[in-house]
């Protein structure tokens, strides 16, 4: 999963003029890319990547985050 951010309240947040956040974990029988996709769609502007953390944690799936900033230009 992958959420990219940009913009005036990113600069003010996170001091940088983009950011992205990867969420890299190997679907099971248990949960899978369709139940993101269920999440999304059921609270699509109350979602955050760490709903997806805690839930992957929840049933024990391992995953990796990953996040990049690009700095602001001064």
């Amino acid at each position: 999963m992958r959420k990219a951010s940009k913009g005036a309240l990113t600069e003010m947040m996170f001091d940088a003029s983009e950011r992205e956040t990867t969420v890299t974990f190997e679907p099971t029988d248990d949960y899978s890319l369709a139940d993101i996709a269920d999440t999304v769609e059921g609270r699509a502007d109350d979602c955050f990547m760490i709903d997806f953390e805690d839930a992957l944690a929840l049933w024990g799936i391992p995953y990796t985050r990953d996040e990049k900033a690009m700095p602001l230009m001064a």
